[in-house]
Parts: C-alpha cells; sequence; structure tokens
C-alpha cells in the first residue's frame, strides 16, 4: 500500500493553512463587529441617560475639573472598569505617554447618572495606543467613552449650568473616517481619529 508523497502533504498543509487563516480573519470580524455593537449600545444608554437628566435637572450633569484643567474628560463607568495598567492609572481611561491630557472616572458625574441608571453600563472597551503623527512615539493611551458637560462657550458657563454635552471615544488610530455614532474628527498631529457625540436637548 502506497503512503503520501511528499508533494502530496504539502499540498494538504498548505490548504489547511489557507482554511486556517480564513477562519481568523473571520472569527477576528465578527469580534470587532461585535466590540463595535456593545460600545454603541453603551453609548445609546448612556445617550438616553443624560437626556433623562436633563429633563428633571435642566441642565446635564456637571463635570469639575477646576483642580486640574487638563483632564478634560471624565471617564464614563467605575473605577473597577478601568483597572491599572503599566501606562494608565486605576479608573483612567485617557493619557500616560507624553500625554498633557488626561481623563479619569469622576464621582460627581456618576452620582448624577445614578439618579437615571442606578447601575452604570462600563464605558471601557480596548486600549488603544495613540502614536504622535510626526515622531511615533506614544503619546498615550485610551481605553473607554468620555464625558464632558461643555462649560467652555457655553451660554451657561458663568453659573455652571451647560446646555449642551459630548460624549467622546477613539474609534481607530488608523485614520479611519468611520463612526458607529457621533461625527468623525481626524487628529493629524497626533495620527489617531475620534468620534464626537455632541448632546443637545
Amino acid at each position: 500500500m502506497g503512503g503520501f508523497t511528499i508533494i502530496e502533504l504539502l499540498i494538504v498543509i498548505i490548504v489547511l493553512g489557507i482554511l486556517a487563516t480564513i477562519v481568523i480573519v473571520a472569527y477576528t470580524g465578527v469580534t470587532n463587529r461585535a466590540e463595535d455593537a456593545k460600545r454603541i449600545a453603551t453609548i445609546d444608554q448612556y445617550e438616553k441617560a443624560l437626556h433623562l437628566y436633563y429633563t428633571e435637572h435642566d441642565n446635564f450633569p456637571y463635570y469639575d475639573n477646576s483642580d486640574n484643567p487638563y483632564v478634560l474628560y471624565a471617564c464614563l463607568g467605575t473605577v473597577k472598569d478601568y483597572p491599572a495598567t503599566d501606562k494608565l492609572a486605576a479608573g483612567q481611561c485617557l493619557g500616560g505617554g507624553d500625554a498633557a491630557y488626561s481623563a479619569y472616572v469622576d464621582e460627581g458625574v456618576n452620582s448624577a447618572l445614578k439618579e437615571v441608571i442606578p447601575s452604570l453600563p462600563s464605558g471601557a472597551y480596548k486600549t488603544y495606543e495613540l502614536p504622535k503623527g510626526s515622531a511615533g512615539e506614544v503619546y498615550g493611551s485610551a481605553r473607554g467613552i468620555m464625558y464632558t458637560d461643555n462649560r467652555t462657550g457655553s451660554p451657561h458657563h458663568t453659573d455652571g449650568t451647560p446646555d449642551t454635552a459630548t460624549l467622546l471615544y477613539i474609534d481607530s488610530v488608523q485614520n479611519s473616517h468611520t463612526c458607529g455614532r457621533g461625527i468623525w474628527q481626524n487628529s493629524e498631529e497626533f495620527g489617531f481619529s475620534a468620534c464626537y457625540l455632541e448632546i443637545k436637548y
């Protein structure tokens, strides 16, 4: 009884390799779509919660960064959603590297949102490394949905009752032009894309 020739074995190995590649690519695509769908669902939940809060209080939750003006956003979710890593502290969703700006979980925002959604959905998702466009070194990391109440330039800036809010999330580090929710904005200086969803009442 004759066995397989080397050529036949090589053909089988090549075919199996091609099939494995197809399966891996398909699985990665399904996983990415599932992550995107979860993130969009979470954004929808927070958008509805912010509208409910505004209905009851006639303003959006106040985000106080007076102690550190470089902390531009509040990370949505709780501190346990954002465990410490080698680049980000516990409760931090933006910063690290050479980044001047950062974002942390804000208990004031959380307390306000818990009035309308007692169990806060996690705004955390996979971590993106944000490269500088010019030199390529890591500018920082981002790993979640962020919130700000847009006090700057607001008609209500002086009395602290803004009439708009923004949800921000990093969509891609390859300057993708797509956003599941919100408006795409490219940062050529830092080499990444971000999506902004402005919430008005």
